[in-house]
């Protein structure tokens, strides 16, 4: 009896270390082995899945823009669309393609202003809009380092060495000129573009610069080379009237032509104005202060 119990605690004494080892080294290899085996056709089938032709993205559509040509566009989003994820995805594969990576060079473009994209059957099309020049922000009114700027002050291209005066140069004082940054606020833009339309329409004063002095102050100088300088602290509108009457009056009627140094319209019923008075060959000015009761 005695030697069958010490028979049945031999049969349960536990696998040796070594026993151990073995079987975990073996499961593993089993493991491993399914694990390779099925990621490898599984790769595979991703490999050829996703280059079935039909899958494939084969033409590009552009659509949009005036100045920018199609081919251009055309040529930036191919060359985006090579090479593949993880050598393994084709970038052209339409479910997957790299939509924001080609979104990103296309802005890259100078004028480029939005991208959208759509995919249908093998075809790309992308739409896209330019910016359009709406001024110019240079680093002062003679210079010729300007930037193309848009309706809100976004400085979008550099420009070229440009004459006379078809956009009106912008100048803001202690800042130069900075490619994709915004010079002005769309606010400032637009305030001072309408009073700017404002003088010509109705008073025949064409506005070529607009030189922003500091937080409050802006001057504007006139084709003929007059200055007129006013304050944030008046609406536009304030401004206008105010230019208005001064010409309406008997005794500055004959600066309604633009006659005129300055007229400082910045301290409300203050009003300062420096002539152009031609005496022989020669010229000279004056200075007038009115104060409007």
């Amino acid at each position: 009896m005695k030697f069958r119990l010490e028979a049945k605690r031999k049969k349960l004494k536990p696998p040796s270390k070594l026993a151990l080892a073995f079987s975990l080294w073996r499961w593993q290899i089993i493991v491993g082995f399914v694990l390779i085996t099925v990621g490898g056709l599984g790769a595979v089938g991703i490999w050829y899945g996703t280059r079935i032709a039909s899958l494939q993205i084969t033409n590009i559509v552009v659509v949009g823009g005036n100045t920018i040509s199609h081919k251009t566009v055309e040529a930036v989003a191919r060359q985006a669309l090579v090479g593949s994820y993880y050598k393994l995805v084709p970038y052209t594969f339409k479910m997957l393609y790299p939509k924001k990576r080609i979104v990103n060079q296309l802005l890259q473009i100078s004028r480029v202003k939005e991208v959208r994209m759509e995919t249908n059957t093998q075809t790309l099309t992308i739409f896209f809009t330019e910016y359009q020049p709406s001024a110019l922000w240079c680093a002062s009114v003679d210079s010729i380092v300007c930037m193309f700027i848009d309706e809100t002050g976004f400085a979008f291209a550099e420009a070229p060495q440009l004459t006379g005066s078809a956009l009106v140069r912008y100048v803001q004082k202690g800042k130069e000129p900075s490619l994709k940054t915004p010079g002005f606020t769309p606010l400032y833009i637009e305030t001072t573009s309408r009073l700017a339309e404002r003088l010509e329409a109705d008073l025949g004063l064409y506005v070529t610069k607009i030189v922003h002095s500091d937080d409050v102050d802006t001057s504007y100088f006139l084709a003929g080379g007059a200055e007129i300088k006013v304050s944030e602290r008046m609406t536009a509108e304030e401004t206008f009237v105010n230019l208005q009457t001064i010409f309406a009056s008997e005794e500055f009627a004959a600066l309604a032509d633009g006659d005129f140094h300055y007229i400082d319209l910045r301290f409300g019923d203050k009003v300062f104005v420096s002539e152009v008075e031609v005496v022989a060959t020669s010229t000279a000015s004056s200075s007038k202060e009115r104060v409007d009761d």
